[in-house]
Formats: C-alpha cells, structure tokens, sequence
C-alpha cells in the first residue's frame, strides 16, 4: 500500500472517466507541485516492476508555462502505458488518508456537462452570426453606389 491521493484518485477512476474529464479534475484539484511528487511515485514504482519494455521517458520535473497540464499528460501516458502492458494489478494500491483530498467528478459530469452543452450551443450560434456579419459587411464594401441611393 502506498498513501498518494492523485494515485488513488487515477488508479480508480481512470477506467470510467473520458481522458478530457480526468485531465480537467486533475487540473483544477491539484497543484502543479502535488502533481510532480505523484508523478515520481508512479514512475518509482513502474521502475520496481519487471517489464520487456521501457517505459515512456517522462523528465522528472517540469517548469514554465504549461507545466500543470504537462504533469497532467505525463500521468497519463504513465497509466496508459501500464494499462497497455496490463500491469496495473501489479503497481502497489494507492490510497488516500482523507476523502476531501480527492476531487469529485459528479460536478463535472451532472452539472458542469449541462453548463458545457449550453456553452457549446452558445458558441455555435455566435460563430454563425460572426460569419453573416461577415458576409453583409463583404457585400456593403462591394457596392457602395447602390448604398447611396438609400440615403
């Protein structure tokens, strides 16, 4: 057993939770610097573990711009990697000492999918009035004569 909430929060629902919706929980429940440690955790207990192949070269500590998301992807494509080689059952069993360290994904799936599918819509119906506006605008450069016989 080994206490690691992001582990435990992965290992358990990776295999029910769209890959986009796992990395948005992760993203916004963790810090960078939570994400990193967890990180090394996992790629440590890969290395423990007999394997044929190599695992992915994932570096060890990110910085700059981005480095949330990219802790987020490497993660990821260590989980995946141990799925693919189906050895999951052979990493240690994470856990948690406290529910409140791990996120929840009823928000993101109830509720904030609803709010999404809203958005979306939204942002459809925008992108259809950007591209009449365009159109007419095009059309009132082309001809201005014909404008001035309205005023």
């Amino acid at each position: 057993m080994r206490l690691c909430n992001v582990l435990c929060f992965i290992a358990n629902k990776l295999v029910h939770t769209a890959l986009k919706t796992m990395k948005s929980v992760l993203s916004d429940f963790y810090s960078s610097e939570e994400l990193a440690v967890a990180k090394i955790v996992l790629m440590e207990d890969i290395d423990k573990l007999s394997l044929d192949t190599k695992r992915p070269h994932v570096p060890l500590r990110r910085d700059g711009d981005g480095r949330l998301a990219r802790e987020v992807d490497d993660i990821l494509s260590l989980f995946t990697f141990i799925d693919e080689q189906k050895l999951m059952d052979q990493l240690p069993l994470y856990v948690s000492d406290s529910p409140d360290n791990m996120p929840t994904i009823r928000l993101y799936d109830g509720d904030l999918f609803v709010l999404n599918k809203w958005m979306k819509s939204v942002d459809e119906k925008m992108h259809a009035l950007e591209v009449a506006l365009v159109g007419v605008t095009t059309d009132l450069r082309k001809k201005p004569s014909e404008l001035a016989m309205f005023i």
